[in-house]
């Protein structure tokens, strides 16, 4: 089978190259146009005394803000007293004239005395001699510091037995030795109730007494008669190598 190309062009040869011919003159004519145009027209110059103006911009007051301010202004006004103020003065001093009575009181009439009948008289009288006031305080009332209980000097007394008020880790230990309390002299009486701390030694001697309550007795010389006092108790040995302590009330009665 045979194929033939036939190779025939529709378009004419003379109107396709002065068509060509045609736009190369068009674009020529319009480059050179546009040249022109750009050689022979000139920018605008630039002013170099050009000023630039700041312009403040203001925010706008919010009236809310002064509606707010102006009732809060009005209610303090409201609340607060009204208060006299005191009245501006001129400068001037002003000076009160005294009133004078309208009659004068009589005076009484001086009368003068002789010197001789206001001399003093020249021996000094006798008045006798005056007994000495007696001073001794042989007869002030006595006191004496004593437990609430009954102490067995055969046997021993616990401390919580002599004061039911007594505790502490020595308060279960046994009293086998407790003096007379000392008859203590003294104006006024002493306190009804005095709070007495004691630290007790391993072997049953008594360590350190310290006055807890009241803590000023007013008297020296009742503060040492109690401590005196407790200190000369004697306790029960133990075993148990440890200092007890133990707090008691003690009590003072007058001495009939």
């Amino acid at each position: 089978m045979n194929i033939q190309i036939i190779n025939e062009s529709k378009i004419n040869k003379k109107v396709f190259f002065s068509a060509l011919i045609i736009g190369v003159l068009i674009n020529t004519i319009l480059i050179g146009s546009f040249g022109y145009y750009i050689s022979n027209i000139k920018p605008k110059p630039i002013d170099k005394n050009l000023k630039v103006k700041f312009i403040e911009f203001k925010e706008p007051k919010k009236k809310i803000i002064k509606k707010h301010k102006k009732l809060i202004t009005k209610k303090i006004k409201k609340k607060k007293p009204k208060t006299q103020r005191p009245k501006k003065t001129i400068g001037k001093n002003i000076e009160k004239k005294l009133s004078i009575p309208a009659t004068t009181p009589i005076l009484p009439q001086t009368i003068s005395l002789d010197e001789k009948e206001i001399t003093l008289p020249e021996k000094e009288e006798e008045f006798g001699n005056f007994p000495e006031a007696d001073v001794s305080f042989n007869n002030l009332p006595e006191y004496k510091p004593v437990l609430e209980g009954n102490f067995n000097p055969s046997f021993g007394t616990k401390l919580k037995k002599l004061d039911k008020t007594a505790f502490g880790t020595a308060s279960g230990r046994i009293i086998v030795y407790k003096p007379p309390p000392p008859k203590i002299k003294t104006k006024l009486p002493p306190p009804p109730k005095v709070k007495v701390k004691l630290w007790v030694n391993p072997d049953g001697t008594v360590d350190k007494v310290e006055i807890i309550y009241p803590k000023a007795l007013g008297n020296l010389k009742i503060k040492q008669q109690i401590e005196n006092y407790v200190l000369s108790w004697k306790f029960n040995a133990i075993s148990a190598n440890e200092k007890q302590w133990a707090i008691t009330t003690i009590r003072f009665k007058p001495v009939n």
